[in-house]
């Protein structure tokens, strides 16, 4: 959910005819070399996209890191016509086709219990919400690629007082350059009034992903988050809702 469209690794498309693109920008910087393709049809499960403009980088160093095979990325800007529900615990993510008002297509009920339920900005193919720490609401992006939560380093003072800094890691992104970064715990974290602790992160500069989206970013919600519980995404009625896998709600 970090990537605004459709991003095909350029080691298996090499041969489509392309257009070259100015650099875009990832956490850990720039993304170099990246260039643009039509695809004339993409087909996950039943559901089929034709004609489709991607763009083409080298997601090898993912490949490497992981040790299997990356074909690209699917945006959420494809997704758009639809709820989404991420469940990571059973690795299932659903999608139901929804009307103009955001209603699901199919008729099917929506059994989604949600602990909490916000308003979010749909932007450019991007998911923003609302995070609250130490008192201070922040935007956060949403990325399900990422393995790890992102902090700017250019929050108030009371935010960067309430994150512990524990070790130095090794922060790759998108492009293939490396970024040793500070990597520590939260001890305020909301959605809401829920507490979602504990809670991980990276301190990181995210000036260059706010340059890519056009506004300001305070951080990126990645995999800590998105393992608190099931995630429903409705981009039609501008809506994010959480069902917390833990029985009881903080």
């Amino acid at each position: 959910s970090g990537a605004m469209g459709l991003v095909l690794n350029k080691t298996y498309f090499r041969d489509y005819a392309k257009s070259q693109l100015p650099a875009s920008g990832g956490v850990t910087g720039e993304v170099s070399e990246v260039s643009r393709i039509t695809v004339d049809r993409i087909q996950i499960s039943d559901l089929v996209f034709e004609n489709e403009t991607a763009n083409m980088v080298d997601l090898s160093h993912i490949e490497n890191r992981r040790g299997l095979k990356v074909l690209g990325l699917l945006g959420l800007d494809n997704l758009r016509n639809f709820e989404v529900i991420i469940n990571l615990n059973s690795e299932v993510l659903q999608l139901y086709p929804v009307d103009k008002k955001g209603q699901r297509l199919s008729g099917e009920a929506n059994i989604f219990h949600s602990d909490y339920l916000q308003e979010i900005e749909f932007i450019g193919g991007i998911v923003f919400v609302k995070v609250i720490i130490a008192g201070k609401i922040l935007r956060f992006c949403m990325d399900s690629a990422a393995e790890t939560n992102a902090l700017g380093k250019d929050v108030p003072k009371a935010v960067m007082e309430s994150f512990s800094v524990t070790r130095t890691s090794l922060l790759k992104g998108a492009g293939s350059q490396t970024r040793e970064v500070l990597f520590g715990n939260f001890t305020d974290f909301r959605i809401g009034d829920i507490s979602l602790l504990p809670m991980t992160a990276v301190l990181s500069n995210l000036d260059y992903l706010s340059t890519a989206y056009d506004l300001h970013l305070d951080g990126i919600l990645g995999f800590d988050f998105f393992a608190k519980g099931m995630i429903r995404l409705n981009f039609v009625s501008k809506e994010m809702a959480l069902q917390l896998y833990q029985t009881e709600v903080k």
